[in-house]
């Protein structure tokens, strides 16, 4: 009986029983393959092992990430605008996301290079360095590319992410403060008509960013070439589901007062790896679509 309903699925959906209805049905029958796509090789089980794997990687990483970001933002007296972007992250948790964020700002904020000594914060370096590693091991996974960037090319593509992004987000986010208090932009913001097209723009700009970060990480992480029209499919796709996945882990937190009780204090801990597991997941599965978009010949 399954093997008779998988038959009859995988026609329907390898078929061209969509197809025939035009534009509309060509582009249902490109979506619902590339979610049978999807689920296929999650259920595989290598995506999931991989975001396990990113989860690991990101409790070693994630202070010596921030503290080199924040080395270089507060060169240029930006680094106040990294902590509001991890309070946004982490939000999906309630009050216990802003008690994550204060105590990993409280241990940046308490890296000092003359505390570590110099072996010291060359192993904070190279643990920042670590991770970005792991994440273009997983998308060359996804693309099928089998050869890495060499040491020298990694070492200096990635410094320049973790340093050069991290001030050009920055002054980004400056800019973007600093645009929104000009006289001009404040009284657009109070005029009747202009006020609810800003509003809205306020709330989809992080969205945007987020799309943006996904984005740029599908284009230029993998060790192959990434067409733009590809990265930005799956850099919508990632956005959406991560915005979705955002409101119902919010929800599910709120509503998860038997769980805290039998964990008692270790609730937040789960409650945080689940959130970067699920962020990690999320994050290959955009890696998966665009690259289906590009090799559709793949999907089946």
């Amino acid at each position: 009986m399954f093997a008779d309903l998988k038959l009859k699925l995988d026609n329907f959906v390898w078929g061209d029983v969509l197809e025939q209805y035009g534009l509309v049905g060509r582009i249902l029958a490109g979506i619902l393959r590339n979610l049978y796509a999807v689920i296929r090789d999650i259920m595989s089980g290598q995506l999931t092992l991989r975001a396990m794997s990113l989860v690991y990687t990101t409790l070693l990483s994630i202070v010596p990430l921030i503290a080199v970001s924040f080395s270089a933002l507060k060169a240029f007296g930006v680094h106040e605008e990294i902590e509001p972007h991890l309070y946004r992250f982490l939000e999906p948790l309630g009050p216990k996301g802003v008690e994550i964020t204060d105590y990993i700002m409280n241990l940046v904020n308490n890296v000092n290079s003359n505390v570590l000594g110099g072996l010291g914060f060359i192993f904070f370096i190279y643990t920042a360095i670590s991770m970005v590693q792991k994440v273009e091991d997983s998308f060359n996974y996804v693309w099928y590319v089998s050869k890495s960037r060499s040491f020298a090319t990694r070492l200096a593509e990635y410094s320049s992410v973790l340093i050069v992004g991290a001030i050009a987000v920055g002054l980004a986010v400056r800019t973007m403060v600093e645009f929104s208090k000009e006289k001009l932009v404040v009284e657009m913001h109070e005029n009747v008509v202009l006020a609810p097209v800003f509003s809205l723009t306020d709330r989809l700009m992080p969205y945007l960013i987020t799309i943006g970060i996904f984005t740029s990480l599908y284009k230029f992480m993998p060790n192959t070439f990434v067409k733009l029209r590809s990265a930005i499919v799956g850099g919508v796709a990632a956005g959406f589901l991560w915005a979705t996945m955002g409101t119902f882990f919010a929800s599910f937190i709120a509503g998860s007062t038997n769980r805290i009780l039998i964990y008692a204090s270790l609730a937040v801990a789960i409650s945080a790896l689940i959130w970067l597991y699920l962020n990690w997941i999320i994050l290959l599965i955009g890696s998966q679509i665009a690259f289906y978009f590009q090799n559709p010949a793949y999907m089946q």
